[in-house]
């Protein structure tokens, strides 16, 4: 229990820290969050665009759509509040020699590198895609339940787990390869791919992104937890892959920091 609160207590002061941080920048802060709620209202022009053409796209209706981007935003603003600058930096952290200064902290290096700096812009994401995901439940008629609401807030932090344990593992490939910033954006290019209905792409596909990729668990699933259309199965998958990609994620980068030698190797 100790470890738990001494980590908690590190990322209550992590937060306040990014806080006062931007708020000596109140101008640039706002412009952010309304930056962030464009490119949300962007997505949800697209969508708006696609179903005055059509009824349905791979038997998803418009308003499951909206529900399932919202999802989608939802995961990735999530993933932008607590990973996205702490992992994007690490590969300039290692050649520059600043990863020096985190291994010699009395500290999990996992967790130092992963949390230390909240984007706190990303704000204007979180509440852009929740008023979609409220939109597109009403605009499909979903009777949402407790447990649907339960299940579907479980699978997306099954999602956002999944998200950040490929980028840790992609971005700890530094320690070898030195500038691997590429990749984050070869990441970021791969994972919109979880904003559409996963099953227009075929059976192959669906198996790959469920069992080799797991890019359904990021919004798919969890948006048809809240339709309706979720089997009891895919849960059971999600959690298993779950605990599969973040155990694998932890053991890659406890192997890769192995071979980190220090700036003044």
């Amino acid at each position: 229990m100790r470890p738990f609160l001494r980590y908690a207590r590190l990322l209550f002061i992590f937060a306040r820290t990014c806080l006062v941080r931007d708020m000596e920048f109140r101008g640039n802060f706002w412009a952010g969050v309304f930056t962030n709620i464009v490119w949300v209202g962007a997505y949800f022009v697209f969508i708006k665009i696609i179903y005055a053409n059509t009824q349905a796209v791979g038997n998803w209706t418009q308003g499951q759509s909206v529900l399932l981007l919202g999802t989608y935003a939802l995961t990735s603003g999530l993933v932008n509040v607590f990973f996205s600058r702490n992992l994007a930096e690490l590969p300039t952290q290692i050649r520059f020699g600043n990863f020096d200064f985190t291994v010699v902290k009395p500290v999990n290096s996992q967790f130092f590198v992963s949390m230390r700096y909240l984007n706190y812009t990303e704000v204007g994401t979180l509440a852009a895609s929740i008023l979609m995901i409220i939109y597109g439940v009403i605009l499909a008629g979903i009777k949402v339940t407790f447990l649907s609401v339960l299940e579907y807030l479980i699978l997306v932090a099954c999602g956002l787990s999944i998200y950040y344990s490929i980028y840790l593992i992609l971005m700890s490939t530094a320690f070898w390869f030195i500038k691997v910033e590429n990749l984050w954006t070869l990441g970021e290019t791969v994972f919109q791919v979880a904003r559409t209905p996963m099953n227009i792409y075929g059976t192959a596909a669906m198996k790959v992104f469920t069992y080799v990729i797991p890019l359904v668990f990021i919004a798919h699933v969890p948006a048809e937890t809240l339709i309706g259309l979720e089997r009891t199965y895919e849960m059971l998958i999600g959690l298993g892959m779950t605990a599969v990609f973040v155990s694998v994620s932890s053991a890659f980068w406890r192997f890769a920091t192995r071979y980190y030698t220090s700036a003044s190797s």
